[in-house]
């Protein structure tokens, strides 16, 4: 089964090149890529020069101070409020890569806005700055509540500044805390010193990260996000109770190449792991991609690409997994939900 739909590219943050602070602008020299490359295919190989703009780059970034900068943010009622942030967390370059032109993972934002009713809860896992938090809330005609958990300390200042900065405190819960199966104490590590996004939980029984489970939340989620760098089974795990009661959809990164602070590939039973918790749910899996000129593809590069555009959502068996690319965002949908799924949608 294939769904497909006609989408509005909503993107409420924007940000001025006039913005653009020294943090950014190296950045954007050492990790932007041409979108008209990609979207052609043409594969840049790393160069002798690269290398040392990156070290110089990391070099940089270790010694830095606050490097604020601000971006604009287009709130629900269609107001606009100017939010500063700090350009050192790298996880803003959703704001200026060129490859972000259609909004960061616009597959999921996409769905979000099709999908989430204008009063149902979402449930942001892994929030860091608080762009899927800021992006529901800000969603035209929208009223309900969104909590968002962040156990990084720096992560959650982040998006406890842009939160309060944008004046949705009162729409927006944040949790300073991880999610897991048990209750009890952890770290964070950043397994490449640079990269907020890619920060992993380390259980050593001791540490100053608060470890809790979903299934204290009061509230009953719409939609659940969860990208906690294959963490992902233990939090959904300690949230059944929760999802039995609501089947809310669930979006979730599914990655085979990730290594994680050890080094060491996901086992194939430890990436089917998150799946087969959700299909003794009763939940059904959707592989997100783009429809162009009567073609599936499965990446965000063919938004780059000329023709019509169609969000696409692709059925598959958990024993199809590794038939799918290596990492993409799955959306699960609890089987008793299917038909306001395929409402929303047109089958092909």
């Amino acid at each position: 089964m294939m769904l497909v739909r006609k989408c509005e590219f909503r993107n409420p943050f924007y940000l001025d090149s006039k913005d653009y602070n020294w943090m950014i602008n190296q950045y954007k020299s050492v990790y932007d890529r041409s979108s008209l490359r990609v979207a052609e295919g043409i594969m840049e190989r790393g160069s002798y020069r690269h290398g040392i703009k990156k070290r110089l780059f990391i070099s940089l970034w270790n010694h830095a101070k606050y490097s604020e900068s601000h971006f604009t943010l287009t709130k629900s009622s269609g107001d606009q409020v100017r939010v500063a942030f700090d350009a050192r967390n790298t996880q803003y370059h959703a704001l200026y890569l060129e490859r972000y032109k259609y909004g960061y993972e616009p597959e999921v934002t996409n769905f979000i806005d099709i999908v989430l009713s204008s009063k149902g809860g979402f449930c942001d896992i892994g929030a860091n700055w608080g762009f899927y938090s800021l992006f529901v809330a800000t969603k035209p005609g929208y009223s309900g509540k969104v909590h968002a958990f962040e156990p990084l300390k720096s992560s959650f200042q982040d998006l406890k500044s842009v939160v309060e900065g944008a004046g949705l405190g009162d729409r927006i819960d944040i949790h300073e805390m991880a999610l897991s199966d048990h209750r009890g104490a952890g770290k964070m590590v950043i397994p490449d010193k640079l990269n907020s996004g890619l920060a992993v939980l380390i259980e050593e029984g001791k540490g100053g990260v608060t470890i809790g489970l979903l299934d204290e939340l009061a509230d009953k989620p719409h939609i659940i996000k969860v990208d906690a760098e294959g963490y992902e089974p233990e939090i959904i795990s300690g949230g059944l109770g929760l999802i039995s009661g609501s089947r809310p959809f669930i979006i979730f990164e599914s990655n085979c190449n990730l290594s994680g602070v050890s080094q060491e590939p996901t086992s194939p039973s430890k990436q089917l792991q998150m799946y087969n918790i959700l299909e003794k749910q009763g939940y059904l899996f959707f592989h997100p991609a783009w429809f162009v000129d009567d073609t599936y593809i499965p990446s965000n590069h063919a938004l780059f690409l000329k023709g019509e555009k169609l969000l696409a959502l692709k059925r598959f068996d958990s024993r199809e997994r590794f038939l799918h690319r290596d990492k993409f965002n799955c959306i699960a949908c609890h089987e008793s939900r299917l038909a306001e799924l395929t409402n929303n949608f047109e089958k092909r």
